[in-house]
């Protein structure tokens, strides 16, 4: 009986959408108010990521990814999500960090002004061979398809465009170049 219950309980609250997206992602008003508050910490980060993204076409640095490595509970490894080439085998942080060329220390440097800024990773991309784009992301919740997040963004070529597959989004302009943009799906 409390099996049948948990799973009519389960199967409403999937059937409601609150499996997928029960968390929303912060009002731009509120974003605006995070990066105006640690404007500086974004634009260290910023500055950061663009000079450690070398020739890479993108680097990400966070608490949960390192280039392509990711955390699985302080094993580092590539699972084949991206097109690079594949390492299953799994490294410590001291290996991850060797390997995309990152000191221990430029490394604590990355995750202190993502924790004071509120972020737990920083991109950057290269869209006509520079940095053009620098991306924060501030908040997730659920996954891909039925999952909310909130960006915030360094972009010379313009505001972020709404993926297709969002239902739901915000958006707003945060300063020059600074832009900040939330999705649901």
């Amino acid at each position: 009986m409390v099996v049948r219950v948990s799973r009519a309980i389960a199967i409403l609250l999937f059937a409601s959408g609150a499996a997928g997206c029960g968390t929303q992602p912060p009002s731009p008003a509120a974003l605006k108010h995070q990066f105006e508050r640690h404007q500086a910490e974004f634009t260290r980060l910023r500055d950061m990521i663009t000079q450690d993204r070398h020739d890479r076409s993108y680097f990400t640095v966070g608490t949960d990814l390192i280039g392509d490595y990711w955390d699985d509970r302080n094993e580092w490894s590539m699972d084949g999500a991206t097109d690079g080439p594949r390492d299953p085998s799994p490294r410590s942080l001291q290996e991850v960090l060797k390997r995309v060329g990152l000191s221990s220390t430029r490394y604590t440097t990355y995750l202190h002004n993502l924790q004071v800024a509120g972020a737990t990773r920083v991109t950057a991309l290269a869209v006509h061979g520079e940095s053009d784009e620098v991306d924060f992301l501030i908040f997730t919740s659920g996954i891909v398809p039925a999952g909310c997040s909130a960006e915030i963004y360094f972009r010379t070529n313009g505001p972020p465009e709404v993926p297709e597959w969002a239902r739901w989004s915000q958006s707003t302009t945060l300063g020059k170049s600074w832009y900040a943009l939330s999705t649901c799906n």
